[in-house]
């Protein structure tokens, strides 16, 4: 019961990271691309 509860959050966790990487990811590009 416990090992479901927390392999749920660490999954949970895992996703928000890889979405907050994500836009991190494409902030980064916005704000340091060189000008066109």
């Amino acid at each position: 019961m416990i090992k479901k509860i927390v392999s749920a959050i660490v999954i949970c966790f895992g996703i928000g990271l890889w979405y907050f990487g994500v836009d991190l990811h494409s902030f980064f590009n916005e704000a340091f691309a060189p000008p066109k």
